[in-house]
């Protein structure tokens, strides 16, 4: 040690550097750029992978399986589904005595016609019985209708969507 400190001071340095040794074979990932005729990308799936490559499809079908939302067929476009949604009102009207409300979140958000909503208040509380029936789901808004007492709309600021249970897996 104090040899190693000696080399130190008479050469000039402040702290010793240390000397990145090579590393052999070289760390290269084999299939770093994508290229369909490299073997070894056969089952890869980079950003650059063609619409359709076996190894995406395969990567995405086991992140489905998951329960994420994936807007494509690569891995990539996929999103955990949310365990629960608040959204904005966009619109209400009164249709017949039920209230027709369009909802701010939709397909794009993972929504489907079988998930569960509440009108919510500005502390995100649930209204009482101001369970929404989803009627229509888009890309970007859902409809729904809902039967709530008319001095209870303007207590409700917003809507709690939720997705469905799962469903009990019955083994025989």
């Amino acid at each position: 040690m104090l040899r190693f400190a000696l080399w130190i001071a008479l050469a000039g340095c402040s702290s010793p550097k240390r000397a990145q040794e090579p590393v052999w074979p070289p760390d290269e990932p084999a299939c770093a750029v994508f290229d369909p005729s490299n073997e070894a990308c056969e089952t890869k799936c980079l950003r650059t992978a063609p619409e359709g490559w076996p190894a995406c499809e395969d990567a995405t079908d086991a992140l489905i399986a998951l329960d994420y939302i994936c807007q494509g067929r690569k891995p990539f476009t996929c999103q955990p589904s949310p365990r629960s949604l608040k959204a904005p009102i966009q619109a209400w009207d009164t249709i017949e005595g039920a209230g027709e409300i369009t909802i701010g979140a939709g397909m794009s958000k993972g929504v489907t016609l079988d998930w569960t909503a509440l009108l919510i208040d500005a502390h995100h509380q649930p209204l009482d019985g101001s369970f929404i029936t989803l009627t229509v789901v888009n890309d970007n808004d859902t409809r729904g209708s809902v039967f709530v007492l008319p001095e209870l709309m303007p207590t409700a600021v917003g809507v709690l969507l939720q997705p469905a249970a799962p469903h009990d897996i019955i083994v025989e």
